[in-house]
C-alpha cells in the first residue's frame, strides 16, 4: 500500500510540473499523466484432464472456480517530451495467478522508455514493447497474465515488454534486446537477443503487414553439483563439510541457439476488421515467447519445434464492438521417448474466444466475454482437458 501510495504521489507531482510549465516556450517540456484500470471478474470450468484436481477416491474431476483481479494491462504512467526527445514511465498492477486475495498485488515498474528522432533513425532506448508483440482487437484475449482465464497470447509471439536498443530506418528496424537466459551462476550469455523486421502501417491504419525475425544463444556454464566429504567437528559439535569438487555436469560447456519467424497482417475496414498471425521456431520458450525449451537427454541439448497461429475478427455497431478469435499452436520435443523422457508426439492446443465490447460513456467500458480452451493431447498422446470461461471485463482511461 505504501508503494502504491509512492507512486501516485509521483505521478501527481510530475503532472503538476507539467502543467505549470509555461506554455508560450515551444521548445519547452511537456508532461501528460495517464492511467488505465482494468478489472476482470468471471467463473472457470475445467473438465476432469484439465484441472488437476481429485475426489477423496483419488479419482480425477472437473472443477470451477471464480476469479478476480486487477488485469495487468492497467497501468500509471506518465509521457513527456522536450525538442526530439520523449519518454514513457509506467507502472502496472496485477494479482499474481494462485494468489489469495487483493492483498497480494503487485506493483512494478513496467515500461521506461525514452524515443530520440535522429531524422532518418528513430531510437528506441529502455524498456519498451517489442515490435514482434502479439497484438489483437479483442481485449481479453489480449491479456498476457492468466488471472482465471486462458488467453490468445499462447498462439503467437508476445512480449510485454523487454530492455532493448532499437533503431528504425523508416519500415525497417534493427534492435538488440535482453537476453531471456540472465542467471549468470548457470549460464553464459555473449550475446543479447537479436531481432529484425520491416512493418508497413499498424493496426489502427487500414491495412498493416509485418515481417520480424528472432536469433538468441547461451552457453550452460555449470560444472555441475558440488562433492565434497562431511565429517564431525569436535570442537563445535557441527557437522563440517569439506568440498573436493564437482559433479561433472553433462550439459557444461553446452549451448542453445533458438530462432523464430513470425508474419502479422491486419485490415480496417470500418466497421469490419481482421487480423491474423503465424509464427513458429526453433527453441522459441528459451527467448521468452511462444512455448518450447529446448529439452537434453541427459548428455546434449535437442531442439524443440514450435508453430502457432491466430486470427481475429470485429465488427463496430454504435457503442458496442463484437469480437471472435481462434488459435492453434504446436510443440514437438526431439525426444525418442526413452524412460523418463518426454514423448515423441506433438503436444498441441487451440482456443476460441468471444467478447462484446461496450462503451456507454467515453473512457469507460465493460467487456462480456467467453473462451473455450482444448488442450487436445500431450506428447505421450494423453488427454490435458478442456475449458470454458465466461466474464466481464471493467476498464476505466484517462
Amino acid at each position: 500500500m505504501r508503494l502504491k501510495v509512492l507512486l501516485l504521489a509521483l505521478v501527481f507531482a510530475i503532472s503538476f510540473v507539467g502543467i505549470f510549465t509555461p506554455a508560450a516556450k515551444a521548445e519547452g517540456p511537456t508532461v501528460t499523466p495517464y492511467a488505465d484500470v482494468m478489472v476482470w471478474f468471471g467463473e472457470a470450468y475445467k473438465d476432469k484432464y484439465a484441472s488437476g484436481a481429485y475426489n477423496d477416491k483419488g479419482e480425477k474431476r472437473s472443477d470451477m472456480n471464480q476469479s478476480m483481479g486487477v488485469n495487468p494491462q492497467g497501468d500509471l504512467g506518465v509521457r513527456g517530451a522536450v525538442g526530439n526527445v520523449s519518454v514513457n514511465v509506467a507502472f502496472m498492477t496485477r494479482t499474481p495467478a494462485f494468489s489469495a486475495g487483493t492483498e497480494s498485488q503487485q506493483v512494478y515498474l513496467f515500461l521506461e522508455a525514452m524515443f530520440i528522432n535522429l531524422g532518418s533513425v528513430n531510437l528506441t532506448i529502455g524498456k519498451w514493447f517489442t515490435p514482434y508483440a502479439y497484438l489483437t482487437f479483442n481485449d481479453v484475449a489480449n491479456s498476457f497474465a492468466a488471472i482465471g482465464w486462458n488467453n490468445m497470447a499462447a498462439f503467437a509471439f508476445f512480449d510485454p515488454g523487454r530492455d532493448m536498443i532499437k533503431a528504425s530506418f523508416g519500415s525497417v528496424y534493427v534492435g538488440l534486446f535482453n537476453n531471456s537466459k540472465n542467471d549468470t551462476a548457470n549460464y553464459a550469455v555473449m550475446l543479447p537477443m537479436i531481432a529484425a523486421g520491416y512493418e508497413f502501417g499498424n493496426f489502427a491504419t487500414p491495412m498493416y503487414f509485418g515481417v520480424h525475425g528472432l536469433f538468441q544463444t547461451y552457453k550452460n556454464t555449470n560444472p555441475g553439483a558440488l562433492t565434497g566429504t562431511y565429517a564431525l567437528n569436535t570442537n563445535t559439535g557441527a557437522i563440517d563439510f569439506t568440498p573436493t569438487g564437482y559433479a561433472a555436469n553433462p550439459l557444461y560447456n553446452k549451448s542453445v541457439t533458438s530462432y523464430g519467424a513470425t508474419a502479422k497482417f491486419s485490415m480496417n475496414m470500418a466497421p469490419m476488421a481482421f487480423a491474423v498471425q503465424a509464427c513458429g521456431g526453433v527453441n522459441t520458450g528459451d527467448m521468452g515467447v511462444l512455448s518450447g525449451d529446448a529439452t537434453n537427454d541427459g548428455s546434449k541439448y535437442l531442439n524443440t519445434v514450435s508453430y502457432a497461429g491466430w486470427a481475429d475478427f470485429q465488427y463496430t455497431a454504435g457503442i458496442a464492438k463484437f469480437g471472435a478469435a481462434v488459435g492453434y499452436k504446436s510443440v514437438k520435443y526431439d525426444k525418442k521417448g526413452t524412460t523418463g523422457q518426454l514423448g515423441t508426439k506433438a503436444d498441441q492446443k487451440m482456443a476460441v474466444s468471444a467478447v462484446v465490447k461496450i462503451s456507454p460513456m467515453p473512457n469507460f467500458a465493460f467487456t462480456p466475454s467467453v473462451l473455450f480452451t482444448d488442450e487436445m493431447k500431450d506428447e505421450y498422446g494423453e488427454k490435458e482437458g478442456k475449458s470454458f470461461v465466461i466474464g466481464v471485463l471493467f476498464e476505466a482511461h484517462i
